[in-house]
């Protein structure tokens, strides 16, 4: 067996102590690691996702009955370091409406929670926010204005609830998001 190094190995090794060497040096300034930039800047002191308050305040229960078409129980709301949901049940008819709401520290409508979801096949919806389409796969609303982006999805039963259903929600929601 060979326990000679090969020549790459030794090629490497004195690159490392060239490259070294001007460091070793006495009196040579200490090299510190430089941070990397930060990959966005942070939101302003006071804008972010709990700007909202409670997430049921932009979708509250009284618009989650007149979709149904009767009662709908108190809604479920939820909080992470960037997003919120609501989430309303009807026990009687096992329905579901679901509000997610995203803040995004870049405009809303370039943002990967915006686009991830954006497939040729989606129906654009102009008129809500800067931007909005419908995924029939998923049975998604999805809309973006300004910092804030937000999903509805609702679940009625058979047929699940088409955009026409979804849009006046959309647009209640875009009229109580702070700006």
């Amino acid at each position: 067996m060979n326990r000679n190094p090969s020549p790459l190995a030794l090629l490497f090794i004195a690159a490392l102590l060239l490259a070294a060497a001007p460091a070793c040096r006495p009196g040579a300034p200490a090299q510190t690691p430089t941070p990397p930039p930060p990959a966005s800047p942070p939101p302003a002191a006071g804008h972010g996702i709990h700007d909202i308050g409670d997430p049921c305040r932009l979708l509250t229960q009284a618009d989650a009955a007149q979709l149904f078409g009767h009662a709908a129980d108190a809604g479920i709301s939820n909080f992470g370091n960037t997003s919120a949901s609501c989430t309303y049940t009807s026990a009687t008819a096992g329905e579901l409406l679901t509000l997610n709401v995203l803040y995004e520290t870049g405009p809303a409508q370039s943002s990967t929670d915006y686009t991830q979801l954006k497939t040729p096949d989606v129906r654009p919806m102009p008129g809500l926010g800067d931007d909005a389409y419908f995924n029939s796969a998923f049975h998604l609303l999805t809309v973006a204005w300004s910092h804030w982006v937000f999903t509805l999805n609702a679940a009625l039963g058979s047929p699940t609830a088409g955009v026409d259903r979804l849009k006046p929600l959309a647009q209640t929601v875009l009229s109580r998001l702070p700006n």
